[in-house]
């Protein structure tokens, strides 16, 4: 099979796919059928970039209050991050205080060692 064919059966097939896909609604809600073949594949044409915008108008308007719930859910676990992150900062500081201060305690026991181990002879 041809090039050209093999690439009009994908688009056909893939617009099928999108038919079948996107049934009508029967609540009343927008419908997002294609009305006519190839209007996914056709590149160049200036009617299918506008019908492609207003279909992602449309959808962008529909998701918009879920994107809004969404926020408005995230912004006291975003705090607690802070917060957790914050907590974080503190305890790995006071990590490195007590390894500073256990370093110390064993430069004092080796100089404690040598000096009793000179003491001995």
């Amino acid at each position: 099979m041809p090039c050209k064919q093999r690439r009009h059966e994908c688009s056909r097939k893939a617009n099928r796919q999108m038919v079948k896909k996107n049934p009508s609604s029967s609540s009343g809600g927008i419908d997002f059928r294609i009305s006519s073949p190839n209007i996914f594949t056709r590149n160049g044409s200036r009617f299918n970039r506008k019908n492609m915008l207003i279909i992602e108008d449309v959808k962008t308007k529909m998701l918009w209050p879920l994107v809004c719930l969404t926020e408005t859910s995230l912004e006291p676990l975003q705090v607690q991050l802070r917060e957790v992150e914050q907590s974080v900062a503190r305890n790995k500081q006071a990590i490195l205080d007590v390894k500073s201060r256990i370093c110390q305690n064993d430069e004092r026991i080796q100089r404690l060692l040598s000096k009793a181990s000179g003491l001995t002879y």
